[in-house]
């Protein structure tokens, strides 16, 4: 099944990589995963949700760019991360992503990334599949 990607905006993107070292790493990594695209717009952009469990989401806010935070935050410019841009389109936000610090400042997170263009997630449990060739091959190895 192919995707067309012109001008259709991505359904499904994940966020990946590490966060600086003062960050709270354990509120940090509940964050990352991928994220669906929901139908409804929020402040008049795309908005997404985290597939596992509804209480992380993304959308844009104009004071502060792309934000991920608690659901009940959602429009709000309230998160844990942010990616600062004026762009409604999420594919369009390029960047480096910010964690928030203690004093109101925002850090440079630039280990993280987002994946755009992730296929649904059903369908990513394929990739790193083994053939049957090779697990024979390796059952075999463990019968000698």
């Amino acid at each position: 099944r192919s995707h067309s990607m012109s001008d259709e905006d991505e359904t499904t993107i994940a966020l990946v990589g590490e966060l600086p070292r003062s960050a709270n790493q354990e509120a940090y990594e509940s964050i990352l995963g991928v994220y669906n695209r929901r139908s409804e717009l929020v402040n008049g952009a795309p908005s997404y949700v985290k597939a596992s469990g509804e209480r992380y989401m993304l959308w844009h806010v104009s004071v502060w760019g792309w934000c991920v935070g608690f659901a009940s935050d959602k429009g709000k410019p309230r998160g844990y991360i942010r990616l600062s841009s004026d762009k409604k389109r999420l594919e369009d936000a390029i960047g480096t992503w910010q964690v928030p610090m203690n004093d109101g400042s925002w850090l440079d997170a630039p280990g993280l990334r987002l994946l755009r263009h992730v296929p649904p997630a059903d369908e990513v449990s394929v990739v790193g599949e083994r053939t049957r060739d090779q697990k024979d091959a390796e059952g075999r190895k463990r019968a000698i």
